[in-house]
């Protein structure tokens, strides 16, 4: 809980962070694995495509499985 604002905040630990990136990646994880522009990673993805994470149709965001977007950019 926030101290101030007393709003709950969520914590992850190194150990979530990690664990989180083995199994997705977002364009910003991309860029800084690749060091390719935004627009040159995104081309790929939609040409194969490979749509945001979304179980049961839940919107995580720019959220992709890393072996589809890997597999995407080879």
């Amino acid at each position: 809980m926030h101290p101030r604002t007393k709003r709950i905040q969520y914590r992850l630990s190194a150990e979530d962070i990690s664990s989180f990136h083995r199994r997705f990646v977002t364009l910003t994880t991309l860029i800084e694995e690749t060091g390719y522009h935004r627009n040159t990673l995104k081309t790929p993805l939609a040409a194969a495509s490979v749509n945001r994470f979304s179980p049961e149709g839940q919107d995580f965001g720019p959220v992709y499985l890393r072996e589809e977007a890997v597999k995407a950019l080879k």
